[in-house]
């Protein structure tokens, strides 16, 4: 899967770069030095911007049964391409922290906590569906992550580095996001259902050997 991320975050830059070229060239065609500051350009065909929220995470399945939410950031960058005059295709790079914390009743042998964070990489059809106005938009697409750190708790006390929890290092699912577009900042809410069990054994003095574990998201965004 490694090839993949390359091959995305390359298509992603790529994709960056022709959309700062289009905004670079509508710039130069604005001469009310005035009336740009005062009123926000509206969308062209692409858009580069920036996405920043809070989210509320959780782990899902079998090996799960006992986890509770947690909470935590994520924020990177979006880019926007202009299908039709109510359709578009918006690719992300963001990263977001995942886990749990988990209410077991002997402390001493079970984990509490487990926190991952990843870099996450969606790719999500938008839709506009009134005809008259584009701020309310809808998204659906499919997001892949890769693991960048990863952390175990054992009795509220996190394991040394060597004894990280075993989980994929990636994870991949569906992203499905409502939107709402004012004319200088979008308010943004987003789920992501993991679909990729990543479970490797978690912790290897605990029965988790074939039980499934899959991440949740729901997050609360400000667009720019």
């Amino acid at each position: 899967m490694k090839p993949l991320i390359k091959v995305f975050i390359l298509c992603l830059a790529l994709f960056t770069r022709q959309a700062s070229l289009a905004q670079t060239e509508a710039d130069s065609l604005q001469y009310d030095d005035d009336e740009k500051i005062a009123k926000p350009e509206p969308d062209g065909e692409y858009r580069l911007g920036v996405i920043m929220g809070f989210q509320m995470n959780t782990l899902t399945g079998s090996e799960a049964d006992r986890a509770q939410a947690s909470y935590g950031l994520n924020g990177g960058m979006y880019v926007k391409r202009k299908l039709g005059k109510h359709t578009a295709l918006q690719a992300e790079l963001t990263g977001s922290f995942r886990g749990s914390n988990f209410k077991y009743i002997n402390v001493d042998t079970q984990y509490t906590t487990i926190r991952l964070m990843y870099i996450d990489l969606p790719v999500m059809f938008m839709y506009m569906p009134y005809k008259n106005s584009n701020n309310v938009r809808l998204l659906i697409g499919p997001y892949y992550s890769t693991l960048i750190n990863s952390s175990l708790y054992l009795n509220n006390n996190p394991l040394p580095e060597g004894n990280k929890p075993k989980v994929a290092d990636y994870d991949y699912g569906i992203a499905a996001a409502y939107h709402y577009h004012t004319p200088f900042v979008g308010f943004q809410i987003k789920s992501k259902v993991g679909l990729n069990n990543i479970n490797n054994g978690v912790y290897a003095n605990t029965n988790s050997n074939g039980k499934t574990l899959n991440t949740f998201v729901l997050e609360f965004n400000l667009i720019f």
